[in-house]
């Protein structure tokens, strides 16, 4: 299961400038949307600064023709390669790389339940 987590010195700031929104009717909440495979997957990232630490963050990987979780990233079979899913993974953790280096949230734990993981 992956866990996406803040910095312990994330700011207002520092969300701004890694491409969060700051909501208007809400000065503690961010969100950030992110494509992922073409114009037809997106990450969404939701960052709630009100909130207990692990109540924080909410994130998916959407599948904009539906407008639902994209299924695949989260469960996968093992019978076949998926060639989309590969890309959408490898471009979700380019995406979240760059979050970490500019110090907002980084991935705690791998798709395999490993906590720590370098992405």
């Amino acid at each position: 299961m992956i866990i996406l987590k803040l910095h312990n010195d994330v700011t207002p700031e520092k969300l701004i400038k890694a491409g969060f929104r700051q909501q208007s009717e809400n000065k503690l909440l961010f969100r950030m949307r992110d494509r992922l495979y073409k114009d037809t997957i997106s990450l969404s990232i939701k960052i709630d600064l009100s909130k207990e630490p692990d109540e924080q963050i909410e994130w998916y990987v959407i599948d904009n023709n539906t407008g639902m979780s994209y299924s695949t990233f989260y469960f996968t079979p093992n019978s076949c390669k998926d060639l989309v899913r590969d890309t959408v993974y490898r471009t979700f953790r380019e995406v979240l790389n760059e979050l970490d280096k500019r110090e907002v949230l980084y991935m705690d734990g791998d798709e395999n339940g490993n906590k720590n993981s370098k992405i």
